[in-house]
């Protein structure tokens, strides 16, 4: 999952600290799966992950669902 937007806001209420993006706000879930288990190996494996996110649906190359900030808020693995 990810957030993006502008004017990162935190506020602290009952001792949690809750931040949000004030403005432009958009939450996306990734549509790839993406394992990083070692498999038939005994050496240990390193991964470079780039994610390039922009403000515009055509340059990027993460493919994701848009969510709503709730359900980007209420993720349970």
């Amino acid at each position: 999952m990810i957030a993006y937007g502008r004017n990162w806001m935190v506020q602290q209420k009952d001792g949690i600290f809750i931040g949000r993006f004030a403005d432009n706000a958009y939450y996306e879930q990734s549509v790839d799966v993406f394992d990083f288990g070692n498999k038939n190996t005994r050496e240990m494996i390193n991964y470079h992950l780039t994610i390039n996110v922009q403000n515009n649906l055509y340059d990027t190359n993460f493919n994701t669902a848009k969510i709503s900030e709730e359900e980007f808020y209420n993720f349970k693995l």
